[in-house]
């Protein structure tokens, strides 16, 4: 497996975790508010969009590579939350996802 694959693997999980982003901005509207209506269409077209990527991606790597990676997700979307709505990360999320990279890691090497 080339090194690019996994680039183009994490730039779609990395892609399908501002559907999370867009939704937290979305949810500060109200319901009847265009603006939320708007959000929510950019969030279903990008999960259309990954919906087309991910199958392209599952013809690149074995099925039990590819699901095993999906949890880096998790990353992306901490990355996000520090670096877009400046929260708190903490020492148990940081646990969490050197826990989550060591079994992607390990889980990738057999």
């Amino acid at each position: 497996m080339q090194k690019i694959e996994y680039i183009y693997l994490h730039a779609y999980f990395a892609l399908f975790s501002i559907t999370a982003l867009i939704s937290k901005h979305a949810a500060s509207f109200k319901f009847n508010d265009i603006e939320f209506w708007l959000l929510y269409g950019i969030v279903i077209l990008i999960l259309g969009m990954c919906a087309f990527f991910w199958q392209k991606l599952l013809n690149r790597f074995p099925l039990s590579v590819a699901y095993s990676n999906r949890p880096i997700i998790f990353f992306w979307v901490m990355l996000w939350a520090l670096l877009i709505f400046e929260e708190t990360i903490t020492l148990q999320n940081i646990a969490g996802m050197a826990v989550i990279i060591y079994g992607i890691t390990w889980m990738v090497k057999k």
